[in-house]
């Protein structure tokens, strides 16, 4: 479980704060998940916040509209300051990419294309991450595919 934080709370970190602490407060228990709702990463400032904030992984790190691994890697590793150079304990898990950037894809191109990228995750021992939506699941026939791949995956 984890907080999918607004593209406010990049920039606003007494923002962040308060989505954090609203999430704490529905579920009872501290928050170590995150995710931005739009993919956005404001280096260094938005790891920067996570960590102040006791966060220990992120999930932002992946491209919007395109499939592949931001990081140009499948292995999750820890932020790194540049600045400061030192290692944090704030682990970044790339992801790969998410359903809503093969919508106009036909079923077989979208099917080959990503059990590709699962293959060859596959082979470095890395971990594939991929972000579905809550209408991948509804019954419409399109959505056959996406279900069976969720359940390789999960």
């Amino acid at each position: 479980m984890g907080l999918l934080f607004s593209f406010h709370s990049l920039t606003e970190v007494f923002r962040l704060k308060s989505e954090k602490k609203e999430w704490e407060e529905l579920i009872h228990r501290s928050l170590y998940n995150t995710m931005n709702d739009r993919f956005k990463v404001g280096l260094p400032n938005t790891y920067r916040s996570l960590l102040e904030l006791e966060i220990k992984r992120d999930f932002s790190m992946m491209y919007d509209s395109e499939i592949g691994f931001r990081a140009g890697t499948c292995t999750p590793f820890l932020f790194y300051d540049l600045d400061y150079e030192i290692k944090t304990p704030l682990v970044i898990h790339p992801v790969c990419g998410r359903t809503a950037s093969l919508y106009d894809n036909r079923t077989d191109e979208r099917e080959q294309l990503v059990k590709g990228l699962m293959k060859e995750v596959k082979k470095v021992n890395g971990i594939f991450s991929f972000v579905f939506s809550n209408k991948d699941f509804t019954s419409a026939k399109k959505n056959k595919w996406w279900k069976e791949l969720f359940s390789q995956t999960s």
